[in-house]
């Protein structure tokens, strides 16, 4: 069935669902449900084109390529607030007890750690790219994708990954860890995932390693 084409304007919630299918959208209602008190307005705001949305949901299609584009809406949560929100545990979708030096005062020079992402959906791939490889030739790779293609930031990365497991009980990041822009202690860079851990879990590691386990997850640019 050919896919449905629409208007130049930013797309719809429905026409995102009818581009990339129901199973990889979340739509507002689903998020307020998850959230309660805690969801912003603000999460249902689109930035991102209906030719992003169509580019992805082709690339979903094609076999050889094994993407996992999905639309997720964002409340724009800091990590102190997810993890007063999610909680500390050793299964999900709680935040393993090894990443609470997150709200260690301490730690205060690293921003990121409290920053609020700007709300709204995100167009994510969740494949988890460029495995065993280095911080930096992911950066290459990424910037060869072209201009409009990223890193997922870290704390979107994190609330749409519980966010789909809340709704769906699958989880994106089972066996692998995205490798984010953030620094963390020794400069190292912040990884977060659920791989071999009890729970979420954001740690840091070194730009010069790899492993098949560190991967990235490549964002689309809002327009």
């Amino acid at each position: 069935m050919a896919k449905k084409r629409y208007a130049k304007a930013l797309p719809t919630v429905q026409a995102a669902i009818d581009i990339l299918g129901a199973n990889r959208v979340i739509m507002p209602e689903e998020l307020k449900y998850i959230y309660g008190e805690n969801f912003n307005p603000k999460s249902a705001t689109i930035r991102n084109s209906e030719q992003q949305l169509i580019e992805a949901g082709e690339e979903n299609g094609r076999m050889e390529v094994k993407s996992d584009w999905r639309f997720i809406p964002a409340n724009g949560f800091s990590f102190p607030e997810m993890i007063g929100i999610f909680g500390v545990g050793n299964d999900l979708p709680f935040f393993n007890p090894k990443s609470l030096w997150l709200l260690n005062p301490n730690q205060i020079k690293w921003k990121w750690t409290l920053r609020h992402p700007v709300p709204g959906y995100r167009l994510i791939d969740f494949s988890g790219r460029f495995p065993n490889h280095s911080w930096q030739k992911m950066n290459d790779k990424i910037k060869a994708l072209g201009t409009d293609y990223k890193r997922a930031d870290e704390a979107i990365f994190t609330e749409a990954a519980l966010t789909i497991f809340k709704a769906t009980g699958t989880m994106v990041a089972k066996d692998w860890y995205h490798w984010s822009n953030a620094v963390g202690s020794g400069q190292g860079y912040v990884c977060v995932g659920a791989s071999d851990s009890p729970g979420w879990l954001v740690i840091g590691y070194l730009r010069g390693g790899s492993g098949l386990g560190l991967r990235v997850a490549v964002a689309r640019k809002f327009v």
